[in-house]
């Protein structure tokens, strides 16, 4: 007798279903290159001095990095599927940033960073200013999945293959809390990415009122609009000549390197 309770494969069958829906809107909201190459167009015509990533994972964005720059990866569970260079610390984000010898094992100022560990806005605002008390103004911070395209993808429990977590409040309260940075959004599929300059080592408002502003937001939901999260922010286009537009503005490097 047939069941009208779905089984495992069923599930898997919903859930591979929702996968290509989920991508298919990304291609419609998303189009051009992925993230992982405006990474590379950054390390590849900005050629950071150093490099610090937050969440290596399976190692293709770490990998971006040039032989010449000075590349530490953190994450408590790497798995990596590809040849790196530079060094692979394997602890959570928190426990780095609280290392004694933290200065002998990234240099500082950070020049380029990227964060993409736990997809919770609240961790991720804690990376963030952890990497801003290593910075300059000119340093680059590139924080991933700030682009959700609908609210079941942008839960804090992950439920869909394709998953952002709910980074996106983290852009929401940079925007809001420090008004002083230059935030620029780049549309790369498949979930964005933000790009922060004008840090400050010394901190400011947001990081002495942090538990605060976690709790106000904990609960708040999704806009229907995904475009609303991003409407605020300077926007560059998703191709090459404007990534290195952007990196020559920001570093002084040769507009045609």
């Amino acid at each position: 007798m047939r069941t009208s309770e779905s089984g495992p494969s069923d599930q898997r069958r919903d859930a591979e279903r929702n996968y290509a829906q989920d991508l298919a809107e990304v291609a419609r909201r998303l189009p051009g290159e992925d993230y992982r190459q405006v990474l590379g167009w950054i390390h590849e015509h900005g050629r950071p001095r150093n490099y610090l990533e937050i969440g290596v994972n399976f190692g293709k964005s770490f990998a971006l990095a040039r032989p010449d720059t000075r590349a530490v990866g953190v994450d408590p569970e790497p798995k990596l599927t590809c040849p790196v260079g530079g060094r692979i610390v394997e602890m959570t984000s928190d426990a780095f940033f609280a290392r004694p010898d933290l200065l002998d094992v990234i240099e500082a100022p950070v020049q380029f960073a990227f964060i993409d560990g736990l997809h919770t806005f609240d961790q991720v605002l804690r990376d963030f200013l952890n990497v801003e008390r290593l910075s300059s103004p000119s340093t680059v911070v590139a924080l991933h999945d700030v682009y959700p395209i609908h609210s079941e993808v942008a839960t804090r429990e992950r439920q869909r293959i394709f998953w952002t977590g709910d980074v996106w409040k983290a852009a929401a309260i940079l925007s809001r809390e420090r008004p002083d940075l230059s935030l620029t959004f780049v549309p790369a599929p498949p979930s964005g990415l933000l790009l922060v300059t004008g840090l400050n080592p010394a901190g400011g408002p947001l990081r002495g009122n942090l538990d605060a502003i976690i709790g106000a937001w904990m609960g708040r939901r999704l806009p229907v609009d995904p475009d609303s999260l991003v409407a605020g922010f300077t926007r560059i286009a998703n191709d090459e000549a404007s990534v290195r537009d952007y990196v020559s503005r920001i570093w002084n490097a040769p507009a045609s390197a």
